[in-house]
């Protein structure tokens, strides 16, 4: 049995399954979304989650319910990049627009980060201690190209295999041709991972699933 690591994109697989209207299945057991991913010659000894804390409240607050529902449910920890907020700048000029000419509302967006570079550090400290004979790594996400190319060709026993969030309109072929292999990720996959709509904690109050994501 090859031992399998399940390296989550948060971000890049919740901006995937949002792209293509799926939001009904955000409440996702990661565990056992991670698990349909395997084939049956495959073993699963972890699921590694990266993500970042949202910076808009109500966001948030269905984030946090989220991870603490992974937390109670599937024993997940996520490893936590960070979010950012950045001014605008004119496409055409390059100046900066600090406001609405309108309503005079500070223009700013907000910019995750990190959440790469903690999954490829990871990744590849569990490729050096041998902690894994199978990678499979769930994001469309092209900065991920050199960290596959470095890995299998230091390691060429290894495999890293790709499943790409169900995005409209994106490019992977670069990743398709560096992976081992790649599929991309179905609905049907997604719809029968769900968590439980109603969680119960040792504290007593249950964990229950936002009415967005119904």
């Amino acid at each position: 049995m090859q031992r399998t690591i399940v390296y989550i994109d948060g971000f890049n697989l919740y901006h995937g399954i949002v792209d293509r209207g799926f939001r009904g299945y955000l409440w996702l057991d990661l565990q056992s979304f991670s698990q349909k991913l395997l084939t049956p010659k495959q073993r699963l000894v972890a699921v590694s989650y990266f993500t970042a804390r949202r910076l808009n409240p109500e966001k948030e607050e269905r984030q946090k319910l989220y991870l603490s529902a992974l937390q109670e449910f599937c024993g997940l920890t996520p490893y936590f990049g960070i979010y950012k907020e950045k001014e605008l700048n004119c496409s055409n000029c390059g100046n900066r627009i600090r406001h609405c000419p309108e309503c005079k509302k500070r223009l700013k967006i907000a910019e995750e980060k990190m959440s790469d570079v903690n999954l490829a550090v990871e990744m590849t400290c569990d490729t050096f201690t041998d902690a894994f004979d199978t990678a499979i790594i769930v994001s469309g996400d092209n900065d991920f190209v050199g960290l596959i190319e470095s890995i299998r060709r230091q390691f060429p026993n290894k495999q890293v295999i790709l499943y790409f969030p169900p995005m409209r309109d994106r490019n992977v072929d670069h990743l398709k041709q560096v992976s081992s292999n790649s599929f991309t990720i179905t609905e049907e996959m997604l719809k029968n991972s769900q968590l439980p709509d109603e969680i119960p904690r040792r504290n007593g109050r249950n964990l229950i699933r936002p009415e967005e994501w119904r």
